[in-house]
This record gives structure tokens, sequence and C-alpha cells, in this order.
């Protein structure tokens, strides 16, 4: 049963409309959802982006006084998991309804009431953190219906300085476990612009790694096209008009002081305001010495240019391994596999097995069972020194409450004994439609932090800065200093009530009755507001380059601060930094239509409800935790989902526990009248099967088709059925001409890097490139073809682990590419020997072979490894000097090596004599 696309069974006596395309089994249709639009505004570090969903009821009027034909679409898709959706209504056959939040199950069952009834009605609810469905009920035949959402999210940072990464999800890769929601390829398109205004200094770059874009600089969405250009501005569009939903699509901006901290503060009404402190941390402690544990996804979902991604980030991972740290690497699927039973020293010889491995690996472990995985690394890590995990992946499994949990126990484990032997973990997510829920989260319960890559996106430099940061000592006792007096927040206090507590007197309990059922009583919650609400609760650990965002909600407090100060402590000594506070833009004065608080407010409560999901929030901590005394143990979780509804109706938020409904009015027209009403599921980006009875679930494994458990089709039953398709992802391999710049703004075209497929084959290389480290040995792929094979077959002559990375390493196209393969020659220690091969690359750097070759006769007496390697350091000084974040690792460990060699330690000295051997 392969086939794609949702699948709706309808009755023999409903004839479809024209459009209906038939399905794979008697009496079925698939059904197409007419649009998909978005508009995103980027305003610093923040987005807004409204989407419109048009669904269309193609059966025609009834006759003869027949009952109308009413549809009923469901539409299953992908948002960011730090997505907060505050605003949602419809407009069904021109009429508007507004939706309110309410509690899940509450706004569930008011929506199938009045759908029931035959009213007009919508629903947006969530699945997981990053999986969203929209229902709306009783679209009236010949007529259309339009879904209108609103959210707003903070930005990631990329891998650059000043840069940050919007991500607007197009679809839902099938993900490996046990779920209601399946998937298929969708043929809907998506049109989307983006529009960006920052108020820290003017736009220096906008890119995408995932699609090929026209950038309009000094332009807004809305701005005249004569206006006076404002460099602070740039509208984004697609080179054509829309896109396929078949991987996310991905915007880099990079503007001048993005970086610099600050805290906006946004008032609501006299005596309350939030407020938001962000920074890009900049500075620098002593290393400290520790086991790395590489987890590589080798699951069948990682196929193709993503294994090959990942061959060429683990090259560079271990040349950037500092000497006396010990390192393992395990991959994993179904099962997983480890280069050594447990982490060994870095040594000159595990480092070549290592390479040779990190070559060789390939996505053939079947599932993604990432909680196994993490599970033998937790196990087998050693108890003498601090352990990082770094785990690469697409994160496409479902299991993510029971993997997040784990990493958590095991990080407060390694806190123990005073925290000498801490755990960590990093993640870097790779891929077009990387689970940002997942992968974010483990890296937040691991307490490090997450980075994502597209396929063929360059990813050295986020790389470079992930290894630096997960070898930097934590910081302690971080704290923010909001303004708030510490004994305004003690005078709170907080009681657990039942609902009938008073002074109305009970009725007596009858010792012997025919009735011995139990009254439920629902317990009410008197939680009073806290006058400071921090989010995260937990402050996140510093890390240099990557962004660190915390938010409050004050109460009760018509002092506004103009400082706010994070202190803490470091092995290095105490840290402390004041940031003044501004006021917030007022462009972005609300989050949306419905919603009664500002955007700051908006993504507090979302961070609120975050901590809440995750069991880090106030009520999970015993020093703030305000039934600690009254109710000792765990925090009830009827206690937890009171305050997540609490927040999600207070500031409008779709949650967990809140959903978005929106209900047509009963009038005297509508009441009791009940349309004929079919059940159709709308194609799209994720599908679900669901009966009347029970939710039929399924299980994928390897990234191979999925196959329905149940493969007959009830009349009684509202289902759709797909099995997910071959995940394809093409690049253009040039970008178009440029068409003429606009009026009043200059005019760029940013082309997608290529991928292994549609990059060029370097005649000498014998392989193609894609983003740098694509040639280096991970390139070592058995998909790989051409003139490869005869590489393949030199490799498998030799036994001699040098031998092979030497034959793997060949001269690139470009000084990125030629720096990757550069890697590949270092020693452990940070030397670099002489070879032919170094001769070539670095001769490809310079574009001058007599130069390099003058500079290796004036050597005048010293080693001949030494020398190799101060050239080495002196070239990419000299002439790879923008891409300085790369090697950094590199050349400090050759530094290193320099100052201990030969008993000289004068490695500075030795590298301006190197350099003026190059002049």
């Amino acid at each position: 049963m392969d086939f794609c696309g949702i699948i709706i069974q309808l009755p023999p006596d409903i004839r479809p409309p024209p459009s209906f395309v038939p399905g794979p089994t008697p009496g079925s249709f698939r059904l197409p959802l007419t649009s998909v639009s978005a508009t995103a505004t980027i305003v610093d570090m923040i987005a807004k982006v409204d989407i419109v969903q048009e669904f269309v009821n193609e059966f025609p009027e009834p006759k003869d006084d027949k009952p109308a034909t009413n549809v009923e679409a469901k539409y299953v898709f992908p948002l960011h998991s730090s997505a907060s959706v505050c605003s949602f209504h419809a407009v069904i056959a021109g009429k508007k309804i507004l939706g309110v939040v309410k509690e899940k199950a509450e706004a569930k069952k008011e929506y199938e009431q009045a759908v029931e009834k035959g009213l007009k009605a919508a629903l947006m609810e969530s699945h997981t953190g990053d999986v969203f469905q929209t229902s709306v009920g009783n679209i009236p035949p010949n007529s259309k219906a339009t879904v209108h959402i609103s959210y707003v999210t903070e930005l990631e940072q990329d891998g650059e300085n000043d840069s940050l990464r919007f991500i607007f999800p197009a679809s839902i890769a099938p993900r490996y476990g046990t779920s209601s929601i399946q998937f298929g390829k969708t043929e809907h398109r998506l049109s989307i612009k983006v529009g960006c205004a920052m108020s820290c200094g003017p736009i220096t770059s906008i890119s995408s790694p995932s699609h090929t874009i026209q950038m309009f600089l000094g332009q807004s969405l809305d701005q005249p096209a004569n206006s006076e250009p404002d460099m602070r501005l740039a509208r984004v569009e697609l080179t054509s008009a829309d896109i396929s939903l078949e991987k996310d699509f991905v915007v880099v901006i990079s503007a001048a002081n993005l970086d610099k901290p600050r805290c906006v503060l946004e008032p609501n009404g006299p005596d309350s305001y939030a407020a938001m402190l962000t920074l890009t941390p900049r500075f620098a402690l002593k290393p400290v010495r520790s086991e790395i544990i590489f987890l590589v996804d080798r699951s069948g979902s990682m196929g193709g240019a993503k294994i090959e991604q990942t061959r060429s980030a683990l090259q560079m991972f271990l040349r950037s391994i500092p000497p006396r740290s010990y390192f393992n690497i395990i991959g994993f699927g179904s099962s997983t596999q480890n280069l050594f039973p447990t982490s060994m020293e870095y040594t000159q010889d595990t480092l070549k097995k290592a390479s040779t491995h990190a070559g060789k690996i390939d996505a053939d472990l079947g599932g993604t069972e990432i909680y196994d995985a993490l599970s033998e690394a937790f196990s087998l890590r050693r108890k003498d020194m601090p352990t990082q995990v770094i785990i690469l992946t697409d994160g496409e499994a479902w299991d993510v409450n029971r993997i997040v949990q784990y990493v958590a126990e095991q990080v407060k484990d390694g806190k123990k004994n005073g925290g000498l032997n801490f755990a960590r973990l990093f993640a870097l997510g790779i891929g077009d439609e990387v689970s940002s829920a997942l992968v974010n989260a483990m890296a937040r319960a691991g307490e490090g932090y997450a980075q994502f890559a597209a396929v063929g996106e360059r990813m050295e430099k986020k790389i470079v800065k992930m290894l630096k940061n997960c070898l930097t000592p934590p910081m302690t006792d971080l704290k923010v200093d909001w303004g708030v007096k510490e004994e305004e927040l003690k005078e709170e206090d907080f009681e657990l009530v039942e609902a009938d507590a008073g002074d109305e007197k009970k009725k007596p309990i009858s010792l012997f009755s025919e009735d011995t059922a139990v009254e439920e009583k629902p317990d009410d919650l008197k939680l009073p507001v806290p006058k400071l609400q921090r989010a995260p609760h937990r402050i996140p650990v510093l890390y240099p380059g990557n962004r660190f965002v915390v938010f409050a909600i004050v109460n009760n407090q018509k002092d506004r601060p103009t400082v706010v100060k994070i202190l803490g402590s470091s092995t290095d000594g105490p840290v402390e930094l004041s940031v003044p506070v501004i006021s917030f833009l007022k462009a972005f004065s609300s989050a949306g239509e419905g919603s009664k608080f500002g955007l700051i407010h908006t993504l507090a409560a979302r961070k609120l409800i975050q901590d809440l999901d995750e069991g880090k929030s106030y009520l999970h901590d015993e020093a703030t935790n305000p039934f600690a005394a009254k109710m000792p143990g765990p925090i009830p979780a009827d206690v937890v989902h009171h305050e997540i509804v609490r927040l999600g109706v207070t500031y409008g938020l779709a949650s967990s526990a809140t959903s978005f409904v929106a209900v047509e009015e009963e009038t005297d027209g509508t009441k009791g009248k009940k349309a004929n009403s079919k059940v159709l599921w709308v194609p799209g980006p994720t599908h679900t099967i669901e009966t009347t009875e029970e939710v039929v679930e399924f299980r994928t494994y390897g990234g191979s088709p999925a196959r329905p458990l149940m493969a007959s089709f009830q009349p009684m039953m509202r289902m759709s059925m797909a099995a997910p398709s071959a995940k394809l992802t093409s690049y253009a391999s040039a970008a178009p001409p440029p068409p003429a710049p606009a009026p009043g703004g200059a005019f760029l075209t940013a082309a997608p890097v290529m991928n292994a497929q549609s990059a060029p084959v370097n005649k000498k290389s014998k392989r193609a490139f894609f983003g740098g480290l694509g040639s280096a040995l991970g390139g070592l792929s058995r998909e790989s073809k051409g003139s490869l094979d005869k590489l393949e077959a030199k490799e498998s002559a030799m036994d001699d682990e040098d031998a092979i990375l030497q034959a793997a390493v060949v001269v690139g196209t470009d000084k990125a590419s030629n720096l990757s393969q550069l890697v590949l020659l270092q020693n452990f220690d940070g030397s670099f020997p002489e070879s032919n091969n170094m001769t070539d690359i670095l001769s490809a750097i310079i574009g001058d072979g007599v130069r390099l070759s003058n500079a290796y006769k004036k050597a005048g007496g010293v080693g001949a490894d030494v020398w190799t390697t101060a050239i080495v350091v002196a070239v990419l000084r000299r002439w790879a000097g923008e891409l300085k974040d790369e090697w950094e690792l590199i050349v400090e460990k050759a530094i290193g090596y320099l100052a201990g060699a030969d008993g000289g330690g004068d490695s500075e000295g030795v590298v301006e004599k190197a350099a003026k051997a190059l002049e």
C-alpha cells in the first residue's frame, strides 16, 4: 500500500467533487489543502509569525431538500518548539469566529458539541512541543474556511557572532516509536515572506542554507518601494512564488551589535511588567580535562547527505580534542556500536583508529533508540573526571519526555561529590526536518546547548565552538537580580484548600449506606500569583558565544529597575555583569488579535509553562515550592496541570494543558439545525489515523515506510492513512541570474550551499565537495559514485591507517575545503608532519607554491615537524584569517606542541620566523 497524501473514505451515497483524486482503495479519495502562507516579522531576537491555512469544501449545494454535506477538516502541522501560539481565529463561509484559550479537555468537548449541533467551530491544539493540529468543523458546501494562527518565538543563536537563525518548519519527518501521528509526502505548497528590523545596528548579511532567496536590504515588508533605504531593515522573499512543504525554511540574519547585552522591559499597567534579559557572553575560563563521548545517530533516517555531513562533523570534532582527554564514539540505531569498550586516552594511535572509523560509519543501525544510546553512554562514563556527551542526530523519535527525564537524572547525579565529575550533554541537530522539540529539550536537560545545521550547510564554526564550550567549566550560583527586594518575595503565602472549605456545615456520613460511591470534589488550588516569576526558574549555564535569554514577570511593583545584574561564581573567581534596562519597541506592543499582553509577557509565560512541563519550575524546587512544608514529596500532577492552565488561559497560549477553541454563537437560525457532516483529514506534513473508539498506533523502523497495522476501512471510522514517503532534498547548484535592483533598496540573491548530489566534482580530488568538510575522510561513503571507487579499492588494499588517511586527503576547491583537508593531517599532539599532501594543500591556500617551497628551505636547523607546524600556523593566520573561528582550536593545539617541542618553548618565536620565511 505505497501511496502519499491523506485518504478519506466516503460512503457510497456521497458523490465526491470532480477535484477529488481517487485513492488506493475503492471509495477512497484525496482531499487537497488549498494553500498555506506565512508572514514573519523579526525584531532583534524575536519573531512574530502569522500563518493562514485555507480549506475548501467543494461538495455542491444540496438539492431536493437533501441535507448539506458539511466538511470537518483536520490538518496536522509543525511549529518550532520555542513557538508561543498566542492568537487564533477562523473565517468559515465568511463568518469570523475568534478563538479563546480553555483547558484542553474542555476546549475539545466544546468544539465537538458545537460540530454535533451543526455550528461553525474551530479547534487548535498541540500534540507535542513541535506538532500542532487545527480542526475546522461544518464548512458548508461550495465554500471555504481560513484559519489564522499567530505565534511569537525567540530566535536561536547561529554559529557566527552577531547572528540569529530563523526556522520555519515546513514538514515533520517520520519519527521512530509509537504515535498516533503518521506522515507522508505532501503536495501542498507554502508562500512565505520575512521582514527584519534590527534596532541594534545595520544588517550585515542575510542568507538561507535551505532555499534560494531574494533579499531587499533597506526595505521592510510594508515600506513603499521609493522610501529612503534604512540599513537596519530588510525584506526576504523566495525566488519562486512558493515552495513545497518538504523541508524547513531557514534564514540566518547578521546585524551589528546583536550580541551586546540588553534588558528589555514591557509594562502591563502601572504596577506590573515583564522583562527579557539577553546577551551572548564573551569570556574565557581555563578548560577542564574531560571525557568526551560522541553519540552518533546511525539510524535509517540519517541516510544520504545527513550521514555524509555527520562523518565530516565527527572528523572536525576528533581533530579538535585537546591532549590528555579521554574519548569514545558510540553509534546508535536499534542497537549501539562502540568504537572502544570504554573511553580511551586521546593519543596518536586512538586518533587514527577513530578517524578511520568515522570515515566508514553509515546509516545502517535501524531505528532511532536514543534512550538506549544515552543509557549506554552514561553507564560507561568515567567517574574520575567530567563527562561531555555530544550527540549528532536528526532527532526523529517520539519518546521525548522519557529521554529528557533520563538526561536530567544523569546530570543531577554528576553534581554529587562536589560536582568534580559533572556530566553535560550538547546536541547538534543535522538535517532539514530536525525535531527541535527533542534536540533542544535534550540539551536543556543536559545543561549544554543545541545547534542546528541544514543538509549541506557548513558547520565547522559551530563544531569548534561547541567543543570549546563543552571543555569550559560551569559557573555556579548564577542568579539574576531583577530589582525586586528579597524581603518582599518572602511575604508570599500559598495554601491548598478544598473547594467546599468554609463555614458551611458538612452533612454527616452514614456508616451503613446503600450508596457507597465516593463523591468527587475537585480541589480548589489557591495559588496566589507570585510577585516575581522567573523563566527559566533555574538560570541556564553561560557559554561563550551562545545566546543567554531569561525572562521575568513582576507583579505589584510600581518601581521600574534601571539596571539588571547577573551574579555568579566560576573556577577563576566571581562573575558579575550589569545590564541597563530599555523599553520595548512599540512595533510589537501586542502578541496578536485577542491577546491582552505584549510579546515579552507572552514569551515569558511560554518559558514558565516549559519549566512546568519539564519538572524544573518553582513548584519543583524544594527551596521555592510553596507546598513543601504542608505536602512533602513530589509535587502532585494536578497542581502542575492547574498552574499550566492558569498561565495558558491568562496569557492566551496553546500548551500541553490548554487549547484554542472558536465556536459560532448559537442563534435562532442555527439552533437545532444539524448538518450531514463528513470528517475529512486534510493532507499535510503529518498524517493521523483516528477511529471513533481508539487511536490506531504505528511503529516505524530504520527510516523504512510504515505500514498500517490495520489495513481495512470501516464505514463508521473517521480516518486517514498514508505511508511515509522517501525524504528527498535537492538544492540549486547555482543561484538564478539576479533581477534588476528594486527601487528604494539594494537587492541581493542568496543561493543555498550545495549538497553532495549537486556539488561539482573536482577532477583532482576524486570526490564531491559540499560545505567544505564533505571532502574530508568523512566523505568515504559507500554511496559515493564515479572515481571514488578507485579510492575505495586503494583503501581496501591498505592495512596501515596512516596510509588510508593520507589517501583520503586531497586538494580542495577553496580555502574552506582545504582547511578541512589540512585538519586530517594534524597529529593528536598538535604537530603537522611534513608530507607531499601538506605541501599541496598549503600551496593551494597561499596560491603560490614557489613561495612555500622557498620557505621550507629556511628552517635553519629547526626540526622538520616543528618547522612544518610553524609554517601551517603562519599560513592560516595570514591567508585564512576569515576562517579563524574554524581553525582556532587547531592552531591552539599546534602552539601547544611548539611550546614543548625540542625543548625550545618559544612557540611564537618560531611562528614569527616561519612568517618571515613566507614573505
